[in-house]
């Protein structure tokens, strides 16, 4: 950044280059234009010297015009460059304050950066990262840390909230503006452990990004209930150990997805989609095939471990896209309690260990496919499919050895046979 001093010698030296410009083409407009324009007039013709006199009026309009363009796209250049280095010198300003040990300066200056993000479009990814840098760092132990870092948290999920609509009368007579939307922005919040409880319900991400946990670290309660994720979004809590109680109640994600890729959910915790609206990328929406070259699956659970005492639950979940648990180990109840399958829904279970059941009690199929393979194993565990309240989804793949799969008795000699579709060994 140039030092003031020479950002005031550089704005005198442009202003004193357009006024000796101005003095020059006035000069030319009033004397030098008029005479060559009637040098075909006798010298002492009054027809001449009025035309002269035409010429120069419309002349020095014209410039005036021309000058006045100018002053004002100049001043309009002086106002941007002034109130960039403002910004400039707030966003500086911000960040010192969240550096220091005081908790009162230090919270200060979260809410100055997330202001100043509110009113600086074209950087306010950069304001973002600064936040959430801020809740990755280490920085100094105790509870006013926690403190800081937990209103982080609290910032970033208001302004994912949409804001109340502000009638024509608050906005423009009062000046009350809608709160900015942050949803297409990237949050990377990888690396932190999470001991207070999370607020994200009703929170939108629209091509927006949000990374929590990461290998190995621990997430306590965290609450994505009626989330929205939409239009690519994604959501990663890839390799978290979950201790406590996340939920995605109502959630809907559609043509976006949620991983927890080799997550664990923990003796003790709670993983609930109640309600939830599971929609998998456009490309999936026209083909069962779609996942492989598209947006990718709505959820993936592949290579998690879940050994929680309490079900993981899609209870009253819709589910039209892919849902992966291929690698995971199930030595967790999961269940679909009615539940909806629609005609795209996928849900794969390539080389799942099912140490619990798995069971689609009161659930609907509308043309839904289960995927299975030769890697598909049981530990006690079975996929259970008697309860559905309508026939159940068709299974793709190799037969599984030694996983049970629980149908409806059929009438026939092929009661009680798995529907798989495919070799079989």
């Amino acid at each position: 950044m140039s030092p003031p001093g020479s950002r005031r010698r550089a704005a005198f030296l442009e202003a004193a280059a357009l006024v000796v410009l101005a003095v020059g083409l006035f000069s030319v407009a009033g004397l030098v234009v008029p005479l060559l324009m009637t040098s075909s007039f006798s010298a002492d013709d009054v027809e001449r010297f009025n035309a002269m006199a035409a010429i120069r009026t419309n002349l020095v309009a014209a410039l005036i015009m021309v000058f006045t363009g100018g002053t004002l796209a100049y001043t309009a250049r002086t106002f941007r460059l002034n109130q960039m280095g403002q910004l400039r010198a707030q966003f500086e300003s911000a960040a010192k304050q969240m550096a220091t040990d005081d908790e009162a300066v230090r919270m200060a200056g979260v809410y100055s950066m997330a202001q100043l993000a509110d009113g600086w479009p074209d950087q306010r990814q950069a304001c973002i990262e600064v936040l959430c840098a801020h809740v990755r760092l280490p920085g100094v132990a105790g509870t006013a840390a926690v403190n800081s870092r937990t209103t982080v948290l609290q910032v970033i999920a208001e302004h994912l909230r949409p804001s109340p609509r502000v009638g024509l009368w608050r906005r423009w007579v009062l000046g009350t503006q809608s709160r900015p939307d942050w949803s297409g922005h990237t949050f990377d919040l990888s690396g932190i452990k999470l001991t207070r409880p999370v607020d994200f319900k009703g929170a939108q991400l629209s091509g927006g990004r949000m990374l929590l946990g990461g290998p190995g670290i621990e997430l306590g309660d965290l609450c994505f209930d009626d989330l929205v994720l939409e239009h690519g979004a994604s959501l990663c809590l890839d390799g978290t150990r979950l201790t406590a109680e996340v939920t995605f109640a109502d959630a809907r994600i559609e043509g976006a997805s949620v991983t927890l890729a080799g997550s664990r959910v923990e003796s003790g915790a709670r993983l609930s989609f109640l309600g939830a609206h599971l929609v998998s990328g456009p490309e999936d929406a026209r083909t069962h095939a779609g996942a492989a070259r598209g947006a990718g699956p709505a959820l993936s659970m592949q290579d998690a471990t879940l050994s929680s005492s309490e079900a993981v639950s899609f209870e009253k979940t819709t589910v039209e896209g892919e849902v992966r648990f291929d690698g995971a180990h199930l030595d967790t109840p999961v269940t679909f309690r009615h539940a909806e399958l629609k005609s795209h829904a996928r849900l794969t279970f390539r080389g799942t260990v099912f140490a619990r059941d798995v069971d689609f009690e009161a659930a609907g199929n509308h043309g839904a496919e289960l995927v299975l393979d030769e890697e598909t194993a049981s530990m006690g565990g079975h996929l259970d499919l008697t309860r559905m309240r309508s026939a159940p989804p068709r299974i793709e793949g190799r037969e599984p050895g030694g996983l049970v799969i629980s149908e409806p008795a059929a009438p026939g000699p092929d009661a009680g046979r798995p529907l798989l579709d495919g070799p079989q060994p």
